[in-house]
């Protein structure tokens, strides 16, 4: 939660946004649609033209039967994922409208990139539940106001941030989308523009970036987050072997730094993240490393009096970060 008011609507656990209005009439109607019957049945082809003027991604299945066993998984599918309007027919000229041919069939339908999901699997709720999840957002995900909660939503511990100016990005726009499908349920994709430099700052402060050129970085959640800068050409086989080397763990994190002091030779080291590996790592050394705040330097005059007692002991480093 990141803000005052925020209600959220839990549904077996799993949350969303309340994305109505303050009244409480307003909040009563949200509250009842989402309460209501999980699934709506589409029995003409006039029902199914309404369709088309939902704004959000919907889901539509096409079945022998409102009863048979398929129409039962989709139900329960519909009652796990509630942010998503799920449909149902039996009707063929209905189904004809998706494109759906063949029972049991299942289409996903949204207004961004890759506008037509076409279901393949087993008709079984956790299945029909994981595929909705999957493919209900965009291929990108364009960072802005409100969209925190959409780049984490997905579960997914694996990003990829873009950062572009909007020209820049109209020119690579096309091979990000198609790396997105190579990686989706797996890598989150999101696009940061640099000419909203509101939104934009946060994330080029927390990547430690300039924000003067087009810059990919990918990034692990955990307890301290992962970061990991792309170097290649903004091509689709080079950003996909990016991607498959960030969920294969193959690549090395960079982390944010201060430069590598020019002089370093008192008996108390400086160390800074790009220098962390070369002096505390270094197995030939013991090191005891001192992590500070400048303001907080009660220990420093008794640190300084340990370094110059080991100073000439070449297999100790006294250092400070």
């Amino acid at each position: 939660v990141q803000g005052y008011p925020t209600m959220l609507f839990f549904v077996h656990g799993v949350h969303e946004p309340y994305t109505g209005g303050r009244k409480v009439h307003d909040i009563v109607a949200w509250v009842k649609k989402k309460c209501g019957s999980p699934v709506q049945t589409l029995k003409s082809t006039a029902d199914a033209e309404k369709t088309f003027e939902v704004e959000t991604p919907i889901t539509v299945a096409y079945v022998n039967s409102l009863k048979d066993t398929n129409a039962k998984a989709f139900a329960a599918a519909a009652d796990m994922e509630r942010r998503v309007p799920f449909y149902m027919t039996e009707d063929k000229e209905v189904a004809a409208k998706f494109s759906l041919e063949k029972t049991p069939s299942l289409v996903l339908l949204k207004k961004q990139a890759e506008k037509v999901v076409l279901f393949e699997g087993d008709f079984e709720e956790m299945t029909l539940t994981s595929f909705v999840r999957k493919n209900r957002l965009p291929l990108v995900i364009t960072y802005g106001r409100g969209k925190e909660e959409l780049i984490s939503m997905r579960g997914i511990s694996r990003q990829f941030f873009l950062f572009a100016g909007t020209e820049e990005y109209a020119e690579i726009r096309f091979m990000y989308e198609e790396a997105a499908k190579f990686s989706k349920g797996q890598i989150t994709f999101v696009f940061v523009d640099l000419a909203n430099h509101m939104y934009a700052s946060f994330y080029l402060d927390y990547f430690s970036l300039s924000g003067e050129k087009t810059k990919l970085v990918g990034y692990v959640e955990g307890a301290c987050g992962s970061k990991f800068g792309y170097e290649g050409d903004f091509s689709l086989e080079s950003v996909k072997e990016f991607s498959g080397k960030l969920l294969e763990n193959k690549l090395n994190p960079y982390f944010k730094s201060e430069d590598i002091p020019e002089k370093n030779d008192e008996p108390v080291k400086v160390v800074v993240g790009k220098s962390f590996d070369n002096i505390v790592l270094d197995e030939s050394k013991d090191v005891l490393l001192h992590f500070y705040y400048p303001w907080y330097g009660y220990l420093e005059p008794e640190y300084k009096k340990l370094a110059e007692l080991l100073k000439d002991v070449k297999s100790i480093v006294i250092a400070k970060m």
